[in-house]
């Protein structure tokens, strides 16, 4: 095949025909090239755009591989194994624990029925053991805090009773006590129930401060310091005022 050379019009040299000049350029704007069979360039060939309608690429004698040409994945040699999805399937895969004795904080002692796992300071893992023998310290912790317990304005002297939801905090009221006596027997000051709320009569000795007897409910008799039946003894007695003063100091 023969090497042709195109000419050109020269328009700055009257229009001269002329091989193309060393170092000039061919300008074929908004001009294309068709049908070429073969291009060869010697320098960099530099395109807006490549369309190449072929099925074969072939640069600097290597063909271009098939996945160039049809962008898929399983065009491409050599690829991977694609994952499976199965942990099996992994290499260098950690060792799943399939019992609680297999780890490291924990014990190898075989449990008995009902025990739970307490820790042991000493050995420093979890070991079996049994229910009554774990210690838990509550100290951090109300009774308010039990589901079963609602305490509001705590007062003092007061009791947890249940009002048939909760334990709530209160006074015991008198009425609410069963098997209450009801009779007051001693006590300097009494804020219960009155006298008025008991039926019958009311028998029984008053003492004072000092535990002397006052009254006298068995004998029916009010002896104070001195009691009547002795005071009448001494009167009848005596045969003179001075008998009676002596009598009195005796006492």
């Amino acid at each position: 095949m023969a090497v042709r050379y195109p000419l050109i019009i020269d328009a700055t040299d009257n229009n001269k025909i002329k091989e193309i000049p060393l170092n000039d350029s061919l300008n074929l704007s908004t001009n294309s090239i068709v049908n070429a069979v073969n291009i060869t360039a010697s320098g960099t060939l530099t395109v807006g755009s490549l369309v190449v309608d072929s099925s074969n690429v072939n640069i600097n004698g290597i063909d271009l591989a098939t996945v160039a040409l049809t962008n898929s994945y399983t065009d491409l040699s050599n690829r991977p194994s694609l994952f499976d999805g199965q942990y099996s399937s992994l290499t260098g895969r950690p060792t799943i624990p399939t019992t609680i004795e297999t780890l490291a904080n924990v014990g190898s002692t075989s449990p008995t029925n009902g025990q739970a796992l307490i820790y042991n300071a000493t050995l420093g893992r979890y070991e079996p053991g049994d229910l009554a023998d774990v210690t838990v310290d509550l100290t951090s912790q109300s009774i308010s805090e039990l589901s079963d317990v609602v305490t509001i304005s705590n007062a003092l002297n007061q009791v947890l009773k249940w009002n048939g939801a909760a334990f709530v905090n209160g006074n015991v009221d008198f009425t609410e006590l069963s098997g209450a006596a009801n009779v007051v027997e001693q006590g300097d000051t009494f804020t219960g129930p009155t006298i008025g709320l008991h039926t019958g009569d009311v028998k029984g000795s008053v003492f004072a401060d000092d535990s002397t007897l006052l009254v006298d409910g068995i004998n029916g008799t009010i002896p104070g310091y001195i009691s009547i039946a002795s005071l009448k003894s001494i009167v009848a007695g005596a045969a003179s005022y001075g008998d009676f003063q002596t009598a009195i100091a005796a006492l």
